[in-house]
C-alpha cells in the first residue's frame, strides 16, 4: 500500500494518472498498474511533501523500452 499518493490533475479537472509509492522495489519502473507511476516510498513521500500544487510533470518513457534487440 503507498504511503502518499500524488494525484495529477490537467486544466484543473482530475486525470486517471497518479504518482504513488510501493515497499517493492521491483516494481518501480515497470507497467504494474494503469495510470499509476511507482516511486519507492521514501521518494513518493518526499515530492509529496515537497511539491506544490500547480507543479508541472514530466514523465520520461525509459529510453531503452522500444530497443529491439536482435
Amino acid at each position: 500500500m503507498a504511503q502518499a499518493c500524488l494525484y495529477i490533475h490537467e486544466n484543473g479537472k482530475g486525470t486517471c494518472h497518479r504518482i504513488d509509492g510501493t515497499p517493492e522495489a521491483f516494481n518501480v519502473g515497470k507497467a504494474v498498474s494503469s495510470g499509476c507511476i511507482r516511486l519507492i516510498n521514501q521518494d513518493a513521500i518526499h515530492h509529496h511533501n515537497e511539491v506544490s500544487d500547480g507543479r508541472r510533470i514530466v514523465a520520461i518513457p525509459h529510453p531503452m523500452k522500444h530497443v529491439l534487440v536482435g
